[in-house]
């Protein structure tokens, strides 16, 4: 199937002023879309350094997922901040953020979108936990844009005036974990809830 979508996305490429960027998008976007039925909860983890598209490419699947019908929420530890960051803040900000996740899952929100940059897989724990206690499906999106790794125009693009050497930390430090890797650690925090019951 992902090879049916890179020819599709390619052959329309060639055929219209489209942007490679929204290309790319569409091979991000289409399997995440296709893969959730109508009813089927999921959390989608948004990662990547500041400044790479989380927010935009976060955007486009609220966008299909909409189109699609289902009922969308998007949370963010940025949106704590209202536009002014406080780094002294951003652990209440990331405890908003959870609270917020929490409150959808609660109302049964189908997408939950989480817009940070989760560069350490403990920072993807606690959503993780929360799926497994309630009943959602876990997703993570990494962006794809030209300038993924490079720090100057991450430092460029970034709307939050995040440092440059933060920047530099966050590709320094960002942790890869592959579908399969985070499915076991799904199935690990189910088994550990399952016992503590």
């Amino acid at each position: 199937m992902d090879a049916v979508i890179l020819r599709c996305a390619t052959s329309y490429f060639l055929k219209s002023e489209m942007k490679i960027q929204d290309v790319l998008n569409i091979l991000i976007i289409t399997p995440i879309v296709t893969t959730m039925s109508t009813d089927e909860k999921w959390i989608v983890l948004m990662r990547g350094a500041s400044g790479s598209g989380k927010s935009y490419l976060a955007n486009q699947i609220s966008i299909k997922h909409r189109n699609a019908r289902r009922t969308v929420v998007t949370c963010s530890a940025d949106a704590y901040f209202n536009g002014v960051f406080d780094k002294s803040k951003l652990q209440d900000a990331h405890d908003s953020c959870k609270e917020n996740v929490e409150a959808a899952m609660k109302k049964g929100i189908l997408t939950i979108i989480v817009d940070n940059t989760n560069i350490k897989i403990v920072e993807l724990m606690p959503y993780i936990v929360l799926a497994v206690k309630y009943g959602y499906k876990v997703n993570q999106s990494k962006t794809t844009t030209a300038w993924n790794h490079s720090i100057d125009e991450l430092f460029r693009k970034s709307v939050h005036n995040v440092p440059l050497d933060t920047i530099r930390w966050q590709l320094k430090t960002f942790e890869h974990i592959s579908v399969s890797q985070l499915t076991q650690i799904v199935n690990d925090v189910d088994q550990s809830l399952k016992q503590v019951e």
